[in-house]
């Protein structure tokens, strides 16, 4: 998993560090709703997310390379005292279709910790797997940004969930 992690990061980090001489830095911060689909929406409920992201863009360029994390909580639907806590880092390339809309692309890691209290004693089953991103997004003026993406784990089982992310670039 490091391994994967490692690489991910490196992959967003080479183009932008080749180019540093002339392009611009972005923070971005954000949250949401995560709206859990397929056979996750079978374990889980809609939960929320907070995001934070990296990003570099070269001069006169429609890419942005961005490192990106996100921590979800989703409660289970199961038991009355279970949630999971989801953890994502993606390598991330958002091109942009105009100066207002753009798409999202990446790969990297998701890990996954259910949690379950049972007469007292809190139980966890962590797990992680390598998993992609896809979406799109919108600016609304210089500074505040609009994301709805699909985020897919390739882990057993397969988690696939929508987070509708609403932030703040800097």
């Amino acid at each position: 998993m490091r391994r994967i992690v490692l690489a991910a990061f490196i992959l967003a980090a080479v183009p932008a560090l080749a180019s540093a001489q002339s392009g611009s830095w972005d923070v971005e911060l954000g949250g949401g709703a995560t709206i859990p689909l397929g056979t996750s929406a079978d374990l889980y409920q809609t939960g929320f997310h907070g995001a934070v992201a990296l990003g570099y863009r070269p001069m006169d360029s429609k890419l942005v390379y961005k490192v990106h994390a996100s921590m979800h909580r989703l409660n289970q639907d199961a038991f009355a005292d279970s949630h999971a806590n989801i953890f994502a880092a993606f390598a991330r390339i958002d091109y942009d279709l105009s100066p207002m809309a753009y798409v999202i692309g990446g790969v990297g890691v998701v890990r996954n910790e259910n949690q379950t209290l049972v007469s007292g004693v809190r139980f966890t089953n962590t797990n992680s797997d390598p998993a992609m991103t896809a979406g799109l997004g919108v600016r609304f003026g210089k500074n505040l940004f609009a994301e709805g993406r699909l985020m897919y784990g390739f882990g057993d089982p397969k988690s696939t969930l929508v987070p509708i992310t609403l932030g703040v670039r800097f």
